[in-house]
């Protein structure tokens, strides 16, 4: 589920995505969402495709564009009715232009965080979980991209399409297509401190 990968995210990498100015948001799926390829052995088929437009403060400065591509279909609810599952797989791309989100189609690079050195002008930052039989995240399940590209082919409105080739430090290379719908709900949830209800 969106939220409980979120708030799972490294320290290292949220100082990463906070140096690019992101905060949080959220939107919902199409027949574009699709990954090629397998993260540690395991597959990560797409059900949902979300995205949005971060705020850099409660200002609502935009910061970012957010996509979460998820195994779950109900990924973009309120805050206290957040739900997980067992096995769930998600997939966060973040893409930023300078110091905002990008407003147009153009071509990302992977930030590496534990490379050192300042994020490209057009960054990208692309990271995996993959939830656990109690609906837990844990940092063994977790990767992040450290090289590659993300591309999109359209951006406004809070939604963002387009397509990524990237290397994980799982060292497994992933492709994939994303054509996400807008949800106005993951930036309310993100500040929650609700806990999402594990469903099978």
């Amino acid at each position: 589920m969106a939220s409980s990968l979120l708030r799972e995210i490294p320290m290292s990498m949220w100082q990463c995505i906070l140096s690019l100015g992101v905060l949080a948001a959220c939107s919902s799926s199409n027949a574009g969402d699709a990954v090629h390829g397998t993260i540690r052995g395991l597959d990560y088929p797409i059900a949902e495709s979300i995205s949005a437009t971060l705020p850099r403060s409660r200002s609502g400065a935009a910061s970012a564009g957010v996509i979460v591509m998820s195994s779950s279909t109900d990924s973009c609810r309120p805050p206290d009715a957040q739900i997980a599952h067992p096995g769930e797989t998600t997939i966060v791309i973040v893409v930023v232009d300078g110091d905002a989100a990008p407003t147009g189609p153009g071509s990302f690079t992977i930030y590496d965080p534990l490379g050192g050195g300042p994020p490209p002008t057009k960054s990208a930052i692309l990271y995996t979980s993959v939830l656990d039989p109690m609906c837990a995240n844990h940092a063994d399940d977790q990767t992040s991209a450290r090289s590659g590209t993300v591309t999109l082919a359209s951006a406004g409105g809070g939604v963002y399409a387009g397509q990524f080739d990237v290397t994980l430090d799982s060292g497994d290379h992933i492709t994939g297509t994303f054509s996400p719908t807008a949800c106005e709900q993951l930036p309310a949830e993100f500040e929650s401190e609700s806990t999402p209800t594990c469903t099978p």
